[in-house]
């Protein structure tokens, strides 16, 4: 409810009023309204966001009633065994709910398909990666409606940066707008001169002729159409994708536009397994039509 918020904090700045905000922990895959003022650089916000030690664990019974008793100490009302048992049976099927709701930490849900605090703490926006240098390109696009993205990784390091996003204004509607493919066409062009891209992998829908086209121009054996629509081989690239997150080379350009299509890109099980016999997933939006672009 973004936009009742502000909408509600205009109607307060025309009438002199103060605005007084009351939350849970936020889930930082969703970009709350929560989660935007505490982030918020304004001068004229005070914050009462008590966070228990992080060496205390959630999951440990006493380190959490510790937890608990920290978080509601200015709650004397608060009952902490309740609290207590309501946790423990939320535990067994959303952890990361019962910890933002109880013990007032800031985690990701448990349908947040990657690990978004991991994912920002291997941001390395001073990497500059020389011209000339081996890279992989990935594309993905919508026409009117969705994000179209140009990506890149530098093969030797695994170093992963956003060349280009195109994204359709939150107040433009559908009709009224829609990707430019001659931008397209001129970032395209301008990886293929500035680096040595020994593939592109690109998904084709909405885009099939713009992918012909490259393919006869960059090379049939460069440039590749990769369909997003099949499980399993989807499954296989966002197992190495979180694979990778918890590695030590992986690392990205700190992109804010990156930052939040991985934050909320949400995790499907699927009915095949992998060969150690776990469930494989894919991501998907949190719900369909969601404004919330991964």
């Amino acid at each position: 409810m973004i936009k009742v918020a502000e909408t509600q904090r205009r109607g307060l700045a025309g009438m002199g009023g103060r605005a007084w905000e009351t939350s849970n922990a936020w889930n930082p895959a969703e970009d709350s309204v929560a989660q935007r003022t505490f982030e918020s650089r304004a001068k004229d916000i005070f914050r009462d966001f008590p966070t228990p030690p992080a060496s205390l664990s959630y999951r440990n019974k006493a380190e959490r009633r510790k937890i608990h008793r920290l978080v509601y100490a200015g709650s004397p009302w608060a009952n902490i065994d309740s609290i207590e048992a309501e946790a423990f049976e939320l535990l067994e099927k959303d952890p990361a709910q019962a910890e933002r709701f109880f013990g007032n930490r800031v985690v990701s849900g448990s349908g947040a398909a990657f690990d978004i605090e991991q994912f920002n703490s291997l941001a390395r926006p001073d990497i500059t990666v020389s011209r000339r240098s081996p890279i992989v390109l990935g594309f993905d696009g919508s026409r009117f409606a969705d994000s179209t993205a140009l990506v890149a990784c530098e093969i030797t390091t695994g170093h992963i940066w956003t060349i280009a996003v195109w994204e359709r204004p939150d107040d433009v509607s559908e009709d009224d707008w829609e990707v430019p493919e001659d931008e397209v066409d001129a970032f395209v062009d301008d990886a293929f001169k500035t680096y040595k891209v020994w593939r592109m992998y690109a998904d084709p829908f909405y885009w099939e002729s713009a992918l012909s086209r490259w393919s006869a121009k960059y090379g049939v054996k460069t440039v590749f159409a990769w369909h997003t629509n099949r499980p399993r081989q989807m499954a296989e690239a966002c197992r190495a994708f979180d694979t990778a997150l918890r590695g030590e080379d992986f690392t990205h350009d700190g992109s804010e536009v990156m930052a939040s299509h991985v934050g909320h890109a949400c995790r499907r099980d699927l009915t095949i397994r992998d060969d150690t016999g776990k469930p494989m997933w894919i991501i998907q939006k949190e719900r369909r039509m969601s404004p919330k672009k991964n």
